[in-house]
């Protein structure tokens, strides 16, 4: 048992970059893994990050179609054409499942244009950014276990992703995107129309300190 646990850690430390989108997520557990999202630690049990889950496929594309980065053409000129045609540079998001990480303000009553530069505010958005972490390394970890895989995405276009203001969440304040869903491809730097991939890199060495 305890080497699966490490298997799947270490399946979550890669980034998966293809999904078998032929295959159907059972609703269940869908919502299961949402309600992992949600259970996580907090200080003192508040409620600091908004986590929406997307199965719709139809917005989940509309979503990866911004995941890209702003000056995309301008640090990757020779792919230019190959964006044109559709080429996602975070296949990871067009998943049958994903997670959005919003940061939420109003528990602090922290007015919107004065959101950066304040030192509270800046250590209380830090906290929010940890609790967040937990909370999808625990989504993340379970989802593997469950054979899903998962990807990570921190670059996407706010202007351009959909208005989620029906539900009193403003889209500038998304965090992080975590992809989930079945692979297609055993290589998880291979997207999944199967004419790109993605540079996989080396985990740098961590001091291992164990006291008994």
């Amino acid at each position: 048992m305890h080497k699966d646990l490490l298997q799947n850690t270490l399946n979550f430390q890669h980034c998966q970059r293809n999904f078998d989108l032929t295959k159907t997520l059972d609703n269940d557990i869908a919502q299961h893994l949402h309600q992992i999202a949600l259970s996580t630690p907090s200080k003192q049990n508040y409620v600091n990050f908004h986590c929406i889950a997307i199965t719709n496929r139809q917005l989940i594309k509309q979503i990866a179609q911004v995941c890209v980065h702003e000056e995309r053409d301008k640090l990757l000129p020779n792919l230019k054409e190959e964006f044109k045609n559709g080429r996602l540079q975070n296949p990871q998001v067009d998943a049958h499942m994903i997670l959005l990480y919003f940061v939420k303000f109003e528990n602090e009553n922290i007015d919107h244009s004065a959101r950066m530069g304040h030192k509270k505010v800046a250590n209380w958005k830090s906290l929010t950014n940890m609790e967040i972490g937990i909370s999808t390394g625990a989504v993340g970890l379970a989802a593997n276990m469950l054979g899903l895989r998962t990807g990570f995405c921190k670059c996407f276009i706010e202007d351009n992703l959909p208005d989620f203001t029906q539900y009193g969440i403003d889209k500038q304040d998304l965090e992080v995107i975590l992809g989930i869903g079945y692979p297609l491809h055993k290589d998880h730097t291979i997207h999944t129309d199967d004419r790109f991939s993605s540079s996989t890199y080396e985990k740098q060495e961590q001091t291992k300190i164990f006291i008994k």
